[in-house]
């Protein structure tokens, strides 16, 4: 079951980038509400709402000032700025009961590898998945047991187990993890400049020390 938080909700009308920018700056996100068979709503969400958010998925309540009801919906995407990593925008996806929907699941590893005692390294190819599925049936996350795998062993998408109420959308083939061995670099040959200056070196040391025994 997802965890389920309430945040305060503030209708949003058009505005310039310029006003948008002012609402960022007063730590007032521009969000947007998708719902499927209705318009969107705009809003604003907090800032520090956003910044205090789970980690994974969990489920939204957005509480309106003057709504009796809050919007039931998940977190879908948010959208930061290429320099300094700050929160541009939301778009959050409402739940409506007996519709499904489309979201990214995060698709974590456990158990140690046998294959990690002789010098193997887990290299994971994919970490999460895209499901189809009624609101009520939405994990919070899935797993993966890769305890078994040896060196040179890999698992794949196919072998993710799912009940029958959730429908895998992407990726359906793939592998998702394997033990890999890492390759030795190879120790780069010295250049002739480079052993020369090693032969000045060894001989100006032979020639101190000659001059310390005189």
């Amino acid at each position: 079951m997802l965890e389920t938080v309430k945040w305060e909700a503030i209708p949003r009308e058009d505005m310039t980038k310029g006003q948008l920018k002012d609402n960022r700056e007063n730590g007032m996100i521009p969000a947007v509400v998708s719902s499927r068979g209705k318009e969107s709503t705009s809003l604003f969400v907090k800032l520090s709402d956003l910044q205090r958010r789970p980690y994974g998925n969990f489920i939204v309540d957005l509480v309106f000032p003057n709504k009796k009801k809050p919007i039931n919906c998940f977190l879908k995407n948010i959208q930061f700025s290429h320099v300094g990593y700050k929160i541009l925008h939301v778009d959050f996806q409402e739940l409506t009961k007996g519709q499904e929907v489309d979201i990214e699941i995060p698709l974590r590893l456990t158990g140690e590898p046998v294959g990690l005692d002789k010098g193997g390294i887990v290299n994971q190819l994919i970490d999460s998945v895209m499901i189809r599925t009624l609101p009520r049936h939405l994990p919070e996350k899935f797993e993966m047991d890769i305890s078994h795998l040896d060196v040179n062993d890999s698992i794949d998408i196919t072998e993710l187990e799912l009940p029958d109420e959730i429908t895998l959308l992407d990726p359906t083939e793939g592998t998702v993890a394997s033990i890999i061995v890492p390759k030795e670099e190879p120790l780069e040959p010295e250049t002739e400049e480079e052993e020369e200056e090693l032969e000045e070196e060894e001989a100006e040391s032979e020639e101190s020390s000659e001059e310390e025994k005189e």
